[in-house]
């Protein structure tokens, strides 16, 4: 099928739930916003992180009372909510004059991929994880073409053109330059001559276990002088866990971690959970890591995402069964021993253009018809 060329491309972008969906869509709505000639509106759902990060970033939100796919067994109401959405999408897309729909995965961006089928626009939509989850296999019913981030993910869409772009990441992550913030990271993160800093990040999901391990091991390295170990625990358990480790020296406990960047110019280990986001970032930036897959991941999604690299020799996957302080320990060590290895990871990984975002941008501009300064042919 071929499309008219468009003066002004309208895109509208299904994304929300969690981070690992709503920055891929920001980071392709950036990479669009190259071009004067497009415009951007999000679509989400009521009551979740998209109401503050997508306005935050400057788009236009729309949001719809829908529920998650858990929830539709068995749910009338559930199912309901998703064809009333869905319908109203579609009205959005014609009043809008949306030219072709993008969905990030999970299930805020299903009612735009729906009415996108509705309107009958063409839509593409991205699989960030190894293993697709159930929104996307929904959504690739409603789409034929799906943009992966893993090689593996591509076999869940036999029906669907596939192309493997990798996740797209934001301009701070993307254009990352490692060794020259690392001296600063260093020093905002306390970290002396001569010692390695290891950052454990739980992140949403799982991360008290996360946290109180690495809280043990901080005891249990309280003499170590070549260790400075930094903990995110989030906000509910700061206060909590800044008075487990007040009188051991060589831990800083945060709340949160604002600047990821900077995180990974400075980190020499990086310990966290596998969700996509994660993962493509630390393989892009080029982070040693030790990954301890949340367990109650649909589909197990995170296990396959940590073995993705721990293939490639970029990461140690510790099961959130076998995760205590001493199996941490003994984790780090071997990342932080093998210097040669250590090295390899790095270099290997980084530097590297991250062209995913672009990759999707174009292929949402050919999908729309749409010719500009800023395109450039994508290939498969």
């Amino acid at each position: 099928m071929t499309f008219e060329p468009r003066s002004t491309l309208r895109v509208a972008i299904g994304a929300g739930g969690t981070g690992g969906h709503i920055y891929p869509g920001l980071a392709v709505a950036e990479a669009l916003r190259e071009d004067a000639d497009i415009q951007i509106d999000f679509f989400g759902a009521k009551g979740r992180l998209e109401e503050t990060l997508i306005p935050a970033a400057g788009y236009r939100l729309h949001t719809s009372e829908v529920d998650g796919l858990n929830g539709m067994r068995g749910s009338a109401r559930a199912a309901t909510r998703l064809v009333r959405a869905s319908a109203h999408c579609a009205r959005q897309i014609r009043e809008l004059g949306i030219d072709v729909v993008f969905g990030t995965g999970g299930y805020p961006s299903l009612p735009i991929v729906l009415g996108a089928r509705i309107a009958g626009i063409p839509t593409l939509i991205h699989e960030s994880n190894a293993v697709p989850g159930r929104a996307n296999r929904l959504g690739a019913l409603l789409s034929s073409r799906v943009a992966v981030a893993f090689p593996e993910a591509a076999r869940s869409f036999t029906r669907n053109e596939v192309r493997v772009v990798g996740t797209p990441l934001m301009r701070e992550i993307a254009n990352l330059d490692k060794r020259a913030l690392r001296d600063q990271a260093r020093v905002i993160f306390g970290v002396e001559p001569g010692q390695k800093l290891v950052v454990v990040c739980g992140g949403s999901l799982g991360s008290r276990r996360l946290t109180d391990t690495a809280l043990s091991l901080a005891r249990e390295w309280r003499g170590r002088g070549d260790i400075r170990l930094v903990v995110k625990t989030g906000p509910e358990h700061f206060a909590e866990a800044s008075t487990a480790v007040r009188d051991v020296g060589n831990v800083l406990v945060l709340p949160y971690l604002a600047r990821m960047g900077l995180v990974y110019a400075g980190a020499d280990v990086f310990v966290g959970r596998a969700g996509a986001m994660t993962v493509a970032e630390i393989s892009h930036v080029g982070v040693p890591s030790v990954l301890v897959p949340y367990p109650h991941a649909i589909g197990d999604h995170q296990r396959h995402n940590a073995q993705a690299l721990v293939a490639r020799g970029a990461a140690r996957m510790l099961a959130d069964g076998d995760l205590r302080a001493a199996s941490l320990a003994r984790s780090i060590d071997d990342l932080l021993g093998k210097t040669t290895e250590h090295t390899s990871i790095s270099d290997s990984l980084h530097p590297r253009p991250n062209e995913s975002a672009k990759k999707v941008a174009n292929w949402l501009r050919q999908l729309g018809g749409h010719r500009s300064a800023a395109y450039e042919p994508v290939n498969a």
